[in-house]
C-alpha cells in the first residue's frame, strides 16, 4: 500500500527504534493510547507490553495491516476516527504514545498539553523539538514553548534518522516526552492569551508587547524595574516561572 501524503505518512520499521521507543514511553502493564498506529509496527511493540493499547487511525485503508493484531492479541482495540475530534476524556489514566504526522504536530500536542493526560511520548520532525525543548535565551523560545513549559517538562529522549522511515522523508525525526507537573483549567485562558500577546513580536521589546494588553507603559516600566527585569529585554530571554511572576504582578496591579 502506498502511503498517502494527505495524512502525512511516514511509517518507521526499524525494529530496534520501535523497541526504545516502547520502553522510553515507560507503558509497561498501563494503558496506552496510540495516536497513529499506520500498519501496526509500533503497535505489535505496544501489546506486547502493556495492559490495554487503544489506537487511533483516521485511514481505513490501513486494516488489512491492523485487523490482524485484533486476532493476535486480546489487549488490542482500534477506533477510526480524526484523532483530533476524539474526546480525552475516557482515557486521562492512559499513557499516549505516536509516530505523528508533521502537518497536525502542534494541533495534536496542545490537544494532549491542555487535557488531563500526564504524559506522552511522540516522534516529530527533529526542527520541531528544538522549538518545544527550546530554553530561554534562545531563538527557540517561543509562546508555544511557553505554554508547554507551564504544563510540564518536555525533553528530547533520542533522534531517529530519517532514513529509518517509509518513505523516507527530507528531515530526521527526535522523540520527545512531556511529564505533567500542572493541569489546564478554564481559568488559564487569559494567561495563555497573555503569553501569546507577549510573543506576538519577537523583533520588539517585551515591554511594548505587553502594552498592547494592558495600554498602560508607566505602570508596566514600574512592574518592570519591581520585578528586577530589564525594559528592553525580549520574550524569548524570559523563563515561564518569569512569565508567571509579570502575570501575576501585572493582574494584581491591574
Amino acid at each position: 500500500m502506498k502511503p498517502k501524503k494527505r495524512y502525512g505518512q511516514n511509517f518507521l520499521k526499524h525494529p530496534q527504534i520501535l523497541s526504545k521507543i516502547v520502553n522510553f514511553a515507560s507503558c509497561q502493564d498501563k494503558n496506552v493510547l496510540e495516536i497513529g498506529p499506520g500498519q501496526g509496527d509500533l503497535t505489535v511493540q505496544l501489546c506486547k507490553v502493556a495492559k490495554k493499547v487503544v489506537s487511533v487511525e483516521i485511514d481505513e485503508s490501513l486494516d488489512p495491516f491492523l485487523f490482524p493484531i485484533k486476532e493476535n492479541y486480546p489487549n488490542f482495540n482500534l477506533i477510526y476516527c480524526d484523532f483530533l475530534k476524539l474526546d480525552l476524556e475516557p482515557y486521562q489514566n492512559y499513557v499516549v504514545v505516536g509516530n505523528i504526522p508533521y502537518n497536525i504536530s502542534s494541533p495534536i500536542i496542545i490537544k494532549l498539553v491542555t487535557s488531563k493526560i500526564e504524559d506522552f511520548t511522540l516522534l516529530v520532525q527533529s526542527e520541531y523539538a528544538d522549538r518545544i525543548c527550546g530554553q530561554p535565551g534562545t531563538k527557540n523560545n517561543s509562546s508555544f514553548t511557553a505554554l508547554i513549559s507551564y504544563y510540564g517538562k518536555c525533553k528530547k529522549m533520542m533522534n531517529v534518522k530519517n532514513i529509518n522511515f517509509y518513505p523516507v522523508p527530507s528531515v530526521d525525526s527526535t522523540l520527545i516526552k512531556f511529564e505533567r507537573s500542572r493541569v489546564y483549567t478554564e481559568k488559564d485562558e487569559h494567561f495563555l492569551l497573555f503569553l501569546k500577546t507577549c510573543f506576538s513580536q519577537k523583533r520588539k521589546f517585551l515591554i511594548s508587547n505587553i502594552n498592547l494588553i494592558y495600554n498602560d507603559k508607566e505602570k508596566i516600566i514600574n512592574i518592570f524595574n519591581n520585578a528586577n527585569i530589564t525594559t528592553t529585554i525580549r520574550a524569548e530571554s524570559l523563563s515561564i516561572n518569569d512569565y508567571i511572576n509579570l502575570y501575576n504582578l501585572l493582574y494584581e496591579h491591574s
